[in-house]
């Protein structure tokens, strides 16, 4: 696989985006439009969400062997365009990723219902090009759709429509097959990929976060062990959002009107919880009447769905008994104080409700689908009696 950035001078080769880009399963017919002109360009792509391929940001990542270029267009000199030469030896599914600089060679959410148009100059009719759109961060969420040329050496416009897209599903990558599942020696040319930018979905994207601090606790500070807050002295945590593999998120911190607050990071596809260990200080909650937390998400999570707190207790030196529960409703757009009674608490592991050596915290927030991300903004975390 090779990179083309046009701030770069040298390419990168990485195997493991070849295997993100072209993941499997069927595609779904386009449409063609005859619209042809002496150019690539229409006078119509000047800004995201459309590439030009003339943008001094622009990026191209090809697989399977596709050679790929920023040329001029063939039948305008004076405009810029992407050249994909396919050779014989190609994979028949070699194709090129088309990002602006995005983190993983993303763009900015695409709407599947409007489709995406492409310009393309192709060396014969009848060839298949295949556009796939798919989420940066989770290879598996993705659709495909196909449309074929109806001419030769001239520039027409192709239109890709994604009927079985999940209207739940961010889609922000996009890829382009040239003679999709064929293997001539061809040279194609494309420009204009145009899109609809779809906003994110309520409840489901958290930008700004706390607009102001937490109330401050109350309880007795000689009858509270705080795992986090201001009010009171925080016992050692040994690592806040460890990496325990890809549902889990990363947790950092934050801060509004000098008050100080964790932010559990849910952005990337498939992440689903956080999680604060502290196994060195462990300590015995059974005389523990209440487990208290304050959190706060931009928008309510969607009717039905869900925050699970767990506490893990560590008899030896992993967990051996597990006690949760469901928040419901989860409110969004202000500060909301949880006050769970522990007797509340469901056993979840362990056929144990027992909490002699409580040590890590879990809290998951899964949503109907995981790959929308999502920011839970949490305070005042403490046992209190």
């Amino acid at each position: 696989m090779r990179t083309l950035n046009l701030k770069m001078t040298a390419c990168a080769f990485a195997a493991a985006a070849l295997l993100t880009a072209c993941g499997g399963g069927g595609t779904t017919p386009g449409t063609d439009s005859n619209t042809s002109a002496v150019s690539g360009a229409t006078g119509t792509c000047t800004a995201a969400p459309c590439i030009n391929f003339g943008e001094s940001n622009l990026g191209m990542v090809d697989f399977g062997r596709l050679g790929i270029e920023v040329a001029n267009d063939p039948a305008d000199a004076s405009n810029k365009v992407a050249k994909l030469t396919k050779a014989t030896d190609d994979e028949p599914w070699a194709g090129v990723t088309v990002h602006l600089g995005g983190t993983g060679n993303s763009v900015t959410r695409i709407d599947p219902a409007q489709g995406i148009t492409l310009r393309v100059y192709s060396p014969a009719a009848g060839l298949p090009i295949m556009v796939k759109i798919e989420n940066a961060s989770n290879a598996d969420a993705f659709v495909e759709a196909t449309a074929s040329t109806t001419k030769a050496g001239e520039w027409e416009t192709l239109t890709f429509t994604y009927a079985a897209a999940n209207t739940a599903t961010t889609y922000n990558k996009v890829s382009v097959f040239p003679g999709f599942n064929t293997q001539f020696n061809e040279v194609y040319y494309i420009d204009e990929l145009k899109y609809t930018a779809k906003a994110a979905d309520s409840g489901s994207s958290n930008a700004t976060g706390p607009t102001a601090a937490a109330l401050a606790p109350t309880a007795n500070a000689a009858n509270v062990v705080s795992i986090f807050s201001d009010a009171y002295t925080n016992i050692a945590v040994n690592e806040w959002g460890p990496n325990w593999g890809a549902s889990s998120a990363r947790v950092s911190d934050g801060a509004v009107a000098g008050d100080n607050f964790k932010s559990i990071d849910m952005t990337a596809a498939g992440q689903e919880f956080g999680a604060a260990s502290f196994t060195d200080s462990k300590f015995d909650a059974t005389s523990y009447t209440h487990f208290n937390m304050d959190y706060w998400l931009d928008a309510p999570l969607l009717a039905g769905q869900v925050v699970t707190i767990k506490l893990s207790n560590h008899d030896g030196g992993a967990e051996t008994s597990a006690v949760d529960f469901e928040v419901l409703p989860v409110v969004g757009g202000s500060w909301q104080r949880l006050a769970i009674p522990l007797s509340s608490f469901k056993i979840a592991g362990g056929a144990s409700a027992s909490r002699n050596n409580i040590a890590q915290l879990v809290i998951t927030a899964p949503r109907t689908n995981n790959g929308l991300p999502l920011k839970m903004y949490i305070d005042n975390v403490y046992f209190s009696k």
